[in-house]
């Protein structure tokens, strides 16, 4: 890449992600507490189902959102131009909506992947993983003998 392309080819689609980032995290923990809030009303679903429920919806939504700049981002990418020769993010993104729309041929293209991606592996899982962690940190507290009220915040 650096031979044909430059030094400046390794910084090819970052600017997607940064921008992405910040609705992405804000839509994932927002999300996450509402699904939670809505599992936690039916009765019978135990709590590390309804983390998981949660951490897996969360995930898929959080791909509708993230999913776009992914796309713009692997087009960047996946140009062989020089970086000076590339066209920005911006102007990428426009010229897709204009040839293939919105929809899963355009700035959608790979949502599948990205709700496999998000939904499926990352964030159902880490929020399983996550509440047994915690369930694991608790009673070693209480085999150290430490009670529950000196860590405030933490679930009974």
């Amino acid at each position: 890449m650096y031979r044909t392309e430059g030094l400046l080819s390794f910084y090819k689609g970052i600017l997607p992600p940064i921008m992405a980032e910040t609705p992405k995290r804000g839509t994932k923990f927002l999300v996450f507490e509402q699904y939670k809030r809505l599992f936690l009303l039916f009765d019978g679903i135990s709590q590390p189902y309804v983390f998981l429920l949660a951490g897996f919806l969360s995930g898929c939504t959080e791909a509708f959102v993230v999913n776009p700049f992914e796309t713009v981002k692997v087009k960047l990418q996946s140009e062989r131009v020089a970086f000076a020769a590339q066209q920005n993010a911006f102007t990428l993104a426009r010229e897709i909506l204009k040839k293939d729309g919105f929809g899963l041929r355009g700035l959608n293209k790979g949502l599948t992947a990205t709700i496999c991606r998000h939904g499926g592996i990352e964030y159902s899982f880490s929020s399983f993983i996550g509440l047994y962690c915690r369930k694991l940190s608790l009673s070693v507290q209480h085999s150290l003998g430490r009670s529950k009220e000196s860590y405030p915040g933490t679930p009974t």
